[in-house]
């Protein structure tokens, strides 16, 4: 599918409607028009010929195509619109953070970006905001999937994750079911080897403070092990990962890299300040807005060499209205948000209780 090309809108027309349209001004009636009023003689004549060829053309596949009709496939994606059969369904499966309300927000300009190429977008909210266990986070985004499917009818999917929402992705491949439902897998600042901060965390702030989703990033934790361990880039998904020139969060940066063990030649693996230079700065959060990465999101999806398109410094950060946007969303499920971070504050002793006396002492865990 080519990256610039745009959702195919079916019009409706009844026959009745569309005979009468033909009668009164149909493609010979403009061409006459072209002869008479224009005086284009000879150009008017020699288009008219190739129309009445077309139309005959036209006819006997409109023809063949009824006959083929009862023929047809009845499965599930027999009552999807032809649109949404045609433009190739894209997840994108956000960090660690936000909820579902505020990665509508934060992912929009992404999403718009992602549908002027063509593209049938959904955005996917990790739940508990990335804080609890990422197998758990991957059973939700495999419904997700599921939901996807059935409603656009395409037997796979393309998947845009950013930061913790690789790991739910992979472990969805891999142990959920998905290796042959996705089609492509685009990470941008991706943890997928971890992050030494997160394996600080874990170390010295007694298993980042109880937060699973935390030290299941950490690098060399059981749960990468366990992911990368013999095949990294599992089953027939075409791999791609990004990763921006400053970003603060993925330490060392080549942890966002896939190492393709078993020489499948299916990953790309693109520092864009190996394209780019310094500049444009690409951090952790903003190369989701990125427009230098998205230069690279469209060439992978496409299947397409990876050759950035390095852009301004201003293309790279997000659009003033959306980033007013997102804090006004922010403001408004500040209740809702606020009493889990409330709730966790409260249990800030009880984790710090039980990663110490409570792990030393059997029975003493509060």
């Amino acid at each position: 599918m080519s990256s610039s090309g745009a959702d195919t809108k079916t019009p409706t027309v009844t026959q009745d409607g569309a005979a009468t349209a033909r009668r009164r001004f149909g493609p010979l009636q403009a061409l006459r028009r072209l002869e008479t009023d224009f005086g284009f003689h000879d150009i008017g004549r020699a288009l008219r010929k190739r129309v009445v060829g077309v139309k005959a053309f036209g006819v006997a596949t409109l023809t063949l195509g009824v006959l083929a009709g009862p023929l047809a496939s009845t499965g599930s994606a027999a009552s999807v619109p032809q649109a949404e059969k045609m433009a190739r369904p894209v997840i994108i499966a956000s960090g660690a953070g936000p909820t579902q309300n505020v990665a509508d927000v934060f992912y929009e300009s992404l999403k718009k970006r992602l549908e002027g190429d063509g593209y049938k977008v959904y955005i996917w909210g990790i739940p508990g905001m990335g804080l609890k266990d990422i197998a758990g986070a991957a059973t939700s985004f495999s419904d997700k999937v599921e939901d996807v499917r059935k409603e656009t009818g395409a037997e796979k999917v393309d998947i845009v994750s950013h930061s913790q929402g690789q790991a739910v992705a992979r472990q969805y491949i891999r142990f959920g079911g998905g290796s042959g439902k996705v089609n492509h897998l685009v990470g941008l600042a991706p943890v997928n080897y971890g992050s030494d901060w997160a394996k600080i965390a874990n170390k010295w702030l007694f298993g980042c403070i109880g937060i699973q989703g935390c030290s299941q990033v950490g690098t060399g934790s059981d749960f990468l092990n366990e992911l990368n361990e013999g095949d990294d880039t599992w089953g027939d998904v075409k791999y791609a990962n990004f990763i921006g020139n400053a970003d603060e969060a993925v330490i060392p940066h080549r942890n966002a890299f896939l190492e393709d063990k078993k020489g499948k030649k299916n990953n790309t693996n693109v520092e864009i300040a190996g394209q780019c230079g310094s500049l444009p700065i690409v951090d952790h959060v903003g190369i989701a807005w990125s427009k230098t990465a998205y230069s690279g999101i469209q060439q992978a999806l496409a299947d397409k060499p990876i050759k950035l398109a390095c852009t301004k410094i201003g293309d790279n950060f997000a659009d003033p209205g959306n980033v007013l946007k997102s804090a006004k969303t922010v403001m408004q499920k500040a209740l809702d948000t606020g009493v889990g971070v409330f709730n966790g504050l409260l249990n800030l002793p009880r984790n710090l209780w039980d990663g110490t006396v409570g792990a030393v002492i059997p029975g003493w865990k509060i």
